[in-house]
C-alpha cells in the first residue's frame, strides 16, 4: 500500500506547476488523479494506448461533486466531479478514500 502511494505521488508531481503542492492522490492500475493547492488533475494511463491523457480541471470550472455511497454489501463508492461539458466519474474500492476525497475538493469548489 505505501509502495502504491509512493508511486502515485511521484507520477503526481510530474504535472505540477510552479507553486503547486499535492493535497491529496489516488490511483488505481489505470487511472491516476490528484486534488493540488491549485487544481484537479486527472491522469489516463490507458492499458492499450502508448502515452497518457491528462485533464486539468481549476477548481473555479467544476460545477458540482457528488459522492455516491452503494449499498452495503458492494462496498465501491463513487464520486462525481461536474464540469462543464463532461461529468468525470471516480470509482474508490475504499469508502475512506472515497470520502476524503470528496471532503478536500467539496471544500474547496465551495471556497472557490
Amino acid at each position: 500500500m505505501a509502495e502504491n502511494l509512493a508511486k502515485h505521488l511521484d507520477e503526481a508531481a510530474e504535472y505540477l506547476w510552479e507553486d503547486e503542492d499535492l493535497l491529496h492522490v489516488y490511483g488505481s492500475r489505470k487511472d491516476l488523479v490528484a486534488l493540488t493547492t491549485r487544481r484537479l488533475l486527472f491522469v489516463d494511463r490507458s492499458l492499450f494506448r502508448a502515452g497518457r491523457s491528462v485533464i486539468t480541471v481549476p477548481y473555479s470550472r467544476i460545477g458540482a461533486v457528488f459522492l455516491e455511497k452503494a449499498s452495503f454489501f458492494s462496498g465501491r463508492r463513487r464520486v462525481a466531479v461536474q464540469t462543464p461539458g463532461k461529468t468525470h466519474v471516480l470509482e474508490f474500492g475504499n469508502s475512506g478514500q472515497a470520502e476524503r476525497f470528496y471532503d478536500i475538493l467539496a471544500d474547496f469548489v465551495c471556497r472557490t
